[in-house]
C-alpha cells in the first residue's frame, strides 16, 4: 500500500518528480505557473503555506522510493471549508485506490488543522464531459463516476475556473463537493469558496455564474 505524507520542502527527493507529474497531468490552462506551484513547497512545508486564513498543503503518495501521486489542497481555518485543488496519480499506479487515499488524507489533515472547529465540506473541480468528444469525453465521465462513488455531489454545472495566468483562458468546469457537516448552506459555502480560495470580491462575475447553476447536491450516477 502507498505511504502518504506531506512534501516537506524543495530539497525533498520527490520535489521534481511531483512537478513533472503536475505538468504531465494537467492542461496548460488548468495549471498555475510553476513558480506559484513551487511556492507550496517553500520553507518548512510541514507547517504549510498560509495566506490569510487559508493553509495550503501538498501531500504525496509513495510506493517504495517512487512517486505514485500527489494532492494539492487548502483548508480555510475560518469557514471550515477545504479545496481539493490538484490530484494526479502516475499511470503506473492507478486503480489501486491511491486517489481516494489522498482525498482521505486531505480530509483528516484538514480536520487536525481545524482542531475543534468542524469541517464543513470539501470542494473540488471536474472537467465537463459535454464539452469534448471521443476518448476524452469518456475519461471525464469516468472521473465524475469515480468522485461520485466516494460520495461527491454536484454543486454547480455553471462553475468557471478563473484564468491561471496571463495568456490563459478561464475553464468551464463542474463544481463538486464532499459534504461533511449534516446541514450546509450551499449558497454561503459557494460564496466563501470563491472569496477564500480564489480571493474574488463579493458578487464577482464568476461567483454569480456559479450560483446560477446551484443544484441541491444531486448524486453523480456511476
Amino acid at each position: 500500500m502507498a505511504t502518504i505524507r506531506i512534501l516537506e520542502s524543495r530539497t525533498d527527493p520527490q520535489f521534481w518528480p511531483t512537478l513533472e507529474l503536475y505538468v504531465e497531468s494537467f492542461p496548460r490552462d488548468e495549471r498555475v505557473p510553476l513558480g506559484r506551484m513551487a511556492e507550496f513547497f517553500g520553507g518548512d512545508a510541514r507547517e504549510g503555506k498560509q495566506e490569510g486564513s487559508v493553509l495550503w498543503r501538498v501531500a504525496i503518495a509513495e510506493e517504495g522510493s517512487e512517486l505514485a501521486g500527489f494532492r494539492v489542497f487548502a483548508v480555510d481555518l475560518q469557514s471550515g471549508l477545504v479545496f481539493l485543488v490538484y490530484l494526479a496519480v502516475d499511470p503506473r499506479f492507478r486503480r489501486r485506490g491511491i486517489g481516494q487515499h489522498l482525498i482521505d488524507y486531505a480530509r483528516d489533515d484538514s480536520q487536525r488543522e481545524l482542531g475543534e472547529k468542524p469541517l464543513v465540506a470539501m470542494f473540488l473541480e471536474c472537467e465537463r464531459p459535454e464539452l469534448v468528444q471521443g476518448e476524452e469525453h469518456e475519461k471525464r465521465k469516468e472521473r465524475l463516476r469515480l468522485f461520485g462513488k466516494y460520495g461527491a455531489r454536484i454543486i454547480s454545472r455553471s462553475y468557471v475556473m478563473q484564468s491561471m495566468g496571463e495568456g490563459r483562458d478561464p475553464v468551464p468546469m463542474i463544481l463538486l463537493a464532499y459534504p461533511i457537516a449534516e446541514q450546509i448552506d450551499w449558497v454561503e459555502a459557494v460564496k466563501s469558496f470563491h472569496r477564500r480560495f480564489h480571493s474574488l470580491p463579493a458578487g464577482s462575475y464568476l461567483e454569480v455564474e456559479c450560483l446560477k447553476g446551484l443544484e441541491p447536491t444531486p448524486l453523480i450516477p456511476y
